[in-house]
């Protein structure tokens, strides 16, 4: 008898994240919005099985994808270096150069870049998360300031399904990819956050708070939706398999108070 391979979460080419659930009587994929696709497993389920049912579901995945204009596939091969890339929340502009000594090390204007295809974005992604840190936990702490709105911690990751979340306990998730925004666009998210300390759901009165603190709310939410469908290739690409590699990378040091 022929053996099967047993699949690990890393083996499917999509984005996608797995989830139990007390209440789930079945296995099933979902998708929304803020979450993206999910694997629901009920308690007891096998993780094999799930990625099992997963594996079999790619016809429906990709028509998921079309449908709501989303990309999902996890690219089989790395991107190519961008040539330039534009901060439009900070109007920096860096120019990406080939690099004599390996790794990332950034310069007043531009990015010195030496690594493998699979690693290149891999480290300009690192970089972005870097920025990020230093300028968007600053920006929500004054925005914080500005309207009272409350928040308990603040961090920062390249996520592939939302700009930025607010949990329960008061915890901000900022995505890097939010440097790529026009600074109206990034303050609109800061503050769409900030406005879920006083309702967590997307109700009437979440949307009174946030006009009353963003009175182009309506327009602003349009243009980050429309502009999620437009981030570079290089900021979403997520190898499969696991990657280890201790290459280098010299950034510049975060200002104090904004780690």
């Amino acid at each position: 008898m022929e053996k099967q391979l047993e699949l690990s979460p890393n083996d499917l080419p999509w984005h996608y994240k797995i989830r139990r659930s007390g209440r789930a009587k079945r296995i099933r994929l979902r998708y929304t919005a803020s979450a993206g696709l999910e694997l629901v497993l009920p308690r007891r389920a096998a993780l094999a099985e799930g990625l099992a049912f997963v594996a079999s579901q790619g016809e429906w995945i990709e028509s998921l994808a079309a449908r709501y204009q989303v990309d999902l596939k996890i690219a089989t091969s790395a991107p190519a270096v961008p040539r330039f890339i534009e901060l439009k929340a900070t109007g920096e502009y860096y120019r990406v150069e080939r690099s004599e000594r390996m790794g990332l090390q950034e310069h007043s204007e531009f990015l010195a870049l030496k690594a493998s295809p699979d690693q290149a974005p891999l480290l300009l992604q690192q970089w972005m998360k870097h920025k990020a840190r230093q300028v968007l936990l600053p920006w929500l702490a004054d925005c914080s300031l500005r309207t009272g709105l409350k928040y308990a911690r603040a961090s920062v990751r390249n996520q592939s399904s939302r700009w930025g979340s607010y949990s329960s306990k008061g915890s901000v998730s900022l995505n890097c990819r939010l440097l790529l925004l026009p600074p109206a666009e990034v303050e609109y998210v800061l503050l769409h956050e900030l406005c879920h300390s006083k309702h967590m759901d997307h109700s009437n009165e979440f949307w009174q708070l946030m006009q009353s603190v963003c009175p182009d709310a309506v327009a602003l939410d349009h243009a980050v939706d429309e502009a999620a469908k437009k981030v570079p290739d290089w900021i979403c690409y997520k190898p499969l398999g696991k990657q280890s590699s201790s290459i280098p990378i010299s950034l510049p040091a975060s200002p104090a108070g904004s780690s």
